[in-house]
């Protein structure tokens, strides 16, 4: 329907039985219809509000500089005008619950459009804005002000940051004790980046941080071996020595570390072969004649966790017959044939006891000593932690997902900013307090984790987080934004995008050869 002011607007139920017409919004970012349930308004005449007709113009121009006029196609729909460029009896009908009732919809005599339209991919931020009615930047000047002070900003607070840890750790003249994980931007063997994280487990810091893309290496398989490399070149670079290294049963990492690093002492995370440990025995549970095992795994994985922290000297020897004397224990033995580790350390079993014993001879105790008499979790249990163990870097990881989603993809230096960001929230809050009550007593929380399906775990309660860093990164990003040419910090080089090493063919060949699988037709 026409309106008295050139506008065009369909009800709602008209909208799917009518086809969609030429005119459409010119605004950018902007491509609504009459079908979109918007009123589309014509520019003003040139005859009779040739001043208006300028101003429409110029909005126009503010995202579209090539625009000269409109053609007859081209209109602005009513989402980038205010509401007191319309009458007041629209609000007035739309408060009242009568919107069905607004047949037509003219602008003011003097109504000037004044709302940029955000493209569909912009940032929720901007998109909210939007919505509110809130002048804003376009998303364009957003990127644009990203890529030249944002990220400039970031990086250099971090640098600065981990000069100061460099320097520390050099005055103490002492080699350092780090732990070290890998974390992928998406789950399988498909992930485009790889962040490698070291952190102090001495002070509780991020010490360093590297960003590698999967073009990188031979395949996504060897990015976090190659975050290792790359974290250990930066640490000699600052002469810096590591003496003790805590990471997961990475083969690869296992290799580089036992080849080029026989200086330095190479641990498992305990947490990491429990975990790996815990499901071999459920799945032995879950074989027939095998339930009575069930009970018992808890325990097993408990005395995983004793095995290296009660030898904190490291002997291998010890270790393993530490770790094989639960087979005697398991059966009602608690006397043992080797030599370093002759009997159970435990006092007297009660003989009321609910678990039951395994027989030497059943299936299941077979299956268990297959299991944990194995070669590789003897090797595995070798190497355990004795002390410091990658747990924060799990609760990184756990901030991390706060401020890079795996839900969401990033540029190579979009990403390597929110790591960044990530590190900087986490080494000032690493190591906060717990909470206190108004008695003075420590607050816990209780929480039921997935993964101990119904079973409960006490959390403490920290204080609540601080952001002095933010306000390092606003000075920053006020002295990035003034400078210019060389003073600006260099960002690193960016790898070359995934598709780089495709064939790509000519565009207009592949859309003259392009045959959907729903029209071809079908020959006998």
């Amino acid at each position: 329907m026409a309106e008295p002011d050139g506008s065009v607007h369909v009800s709602a139920d008209k909208q799917c039985s009518k086809k969609r017409s030429g005119k459409f919004c010119c605004a950018g970012g902007c491509t609504n219809t009459h079908l979109d349930g918007v009123s589309l308004h014509a520019f003003p005449s040139e005859l009779k509000r040739p001043a208006i007709r300028k101003k429409w113009i110029k909005f126009i121009r503010d995202e579209q500089v090539n625009f000269t006029a409109p053609t007859r196609s081209q209109y602005i729909c009513e989402r980038h005008f205010t509401p007191e460029c319309y009458p007041r009896k629209y609000a007035l009908l739309e408060s009242m619950g009568k919107k069905e009732e607004i047949k037509r919809k003219d602008l003011n005599a003097d109504a000037v459009p004044t709302i940029h339209t955000l493209p569909r991919k912009t940032s929720k931020a901007l998109r909210f804005l939007e919505q509110m009615n809130v002048k804003a930047i376009t998303s364009r000047t957003y990127f644009n002000h990203q890529q030249a002070i944002l990220y400039p900003s970031i990086l250099g607070v971090w640098r600065v940051y981990q000069s100061k840890y460099f320097q520390t750790m050099r005055s103490n003249n002492m080699p350092i004790c780090i732990g070290g994980d890998g974390r992928c931007d998406t789950p399988g063997h498909s992930a485009k980046y790889c962040s490698y994280t070291i952190l102090d487990v001495n002070y509780m810091v991020v010490a360093d941080i590297q960003l590698i893309q999967s073009n990188e290496v031979k395949s996504s398989c060897h990015m976090e071996k190659e975050g290792l490399v790359r974290c250990i070149g930066k640490l000699k670079e600052q002469g810096l020595e590591v003496g003790e290294l805590v990471t997961d049963r990475h083969p690869q990492i296992t290799k580089f570390v036992r080849e080029e690093m026989p200086n330095t002492k190479h641990f498992f995370d305990v947490w990491h072969v429990s975990k790996g440990l815990k499901k071999k025995l459920v799945k032995i549970s879950s074989l027939k004649d095998c339930a009575s095992l069930q009970p018992w795994i808890q325990s097993i994985t408990n005395h995983l966790y004793w095995v290296p922290v009660s030898t904190p000297s490291g002997e291998e020897d010890v270790i393993v017959e530490k770790w094989l004397s639960l087979l005697n224990h398991i059966t009602n033995k608690h006397d043992h044939s080797g030599p370093k580790f002759p009997k159970c350390l435990h006092g007297p079993i009660p003989d009321d006891r609910q678990r039951q014993w395994l027989d030497p001879s059943s299936k299941v105790f077979v299956e268990l000593e297959k299991c944990i008499g194995s070669t590789r979790v003897k090797n595995d249990i070798k190497k355990l932690s004795p002390g410091p163990q990658t747990a924060a870097l799990e609760g990184f990881h756990s901030v991390l997902n706060h401020f890079a989603p795996k839900m969401i993809g990033f540029s190579y230096e979009g990403m390597l900013s929110r790591l960044i960001l990530a590190a900087l929230h986490f080494n000032e809050n690493m190591q906060r307090p717990q909470a206190e009550t108004k008695e003075g007593k420590k607050r816990f929380s209780v929480v039921f984790p997935k993964v101990k399906a119904g079973d409960y775990s006490l959390k403490e309660v920290k204080v609540p987080c601080t952001y002095d860093y933010v306000r390092t990164l606003k000075a920053e990003t006020l002295k990035v934004a003034a400078k210019t040419g060389d003073d600006v910090v260099e960002m690193p080089k960016v790898p070359a995008p995934l598709s780089s090493s495709f064939i790509h063919p000519d565009k207009s060949m592949a859309i003259s050869s392009f045959q959907s699988r729903y029209t071809c037709k079908l020959f006998v």
